[in-house]
């Protein structure tokens, strides 16, 4: 009986850790496996894939387990990609003046499939990612996709200032 109880502990552990790994960055919003989506556990915490539909255009996907963010966070804009959030930890630390909740490695993209920045920060949950501009503190590449260049940029504060973007 011990047994059986660990094998089916252990099964739902991995069960758990495979709802918070991500896909590639590279699909539609319509490409998603058909699952149940917007769910939420026996203690009223949301698990598993929401879906948040902003107007016609806009499409967001967002992994829970037990009410945190987990794993990845996708935002669609007419179809495609444009932002793919992905290696989602829950860390609840403070940067200078700033407290965020989350640390992940963040990608936007330019017509679904052309990185025009990068990198790893902190950030407040899904709600706070469009007021930061960029995923909270952390050093980013910003590229130029005309000439293929980039420049490193390192944010100690949340900034939406568009100086920092290659023009």
């Amino acid at each position: 009986m011990k047994k059986a109880i660990l094998t089916l502990a252990v099964l739902c552990s991995i069960g758990l850790m495979a709802g918070c790994k991500g896909d590639t960055a590279d699909e539609s919003a319509t490409d998603t496996v058909a699952e149940t989506i917007n769910q939420y556990n026996a203690d009223g915490k949301k698990v598993g894939l929401w879906r948040y539909n902003e107007g016609d255009v806009m499409i967001t996907e967002v992994r829970y387990d037990n009410g945190n963010e987990c794993g990845e966070l996708k935002m669609f804009l007419d179809g495609k990609l444009f932002c793919h959030i992905s290696d989602i930890e829950r860390v609840d630390t403070t940067i200078g003046e700033n407290t965020f909740e989350y640390k992940a490695h963040y990608k936007d993209f330019e017509d679904g499939s052309i990185i025009t920045k990068e990198g790893n920060g902190y950030y407040n949950g899904y709600e706070g990612l469009i007021p930061d501009g960029f995923l909270g503190v952390g050093d980013w590449r910003v590229y130029d996709t005309l000439s293929g260049t980039y420049k490193t940029v390192s944010l100690t504060e949340p900034t939406f200032d568009e100086s920092i973007r290659i023009k």
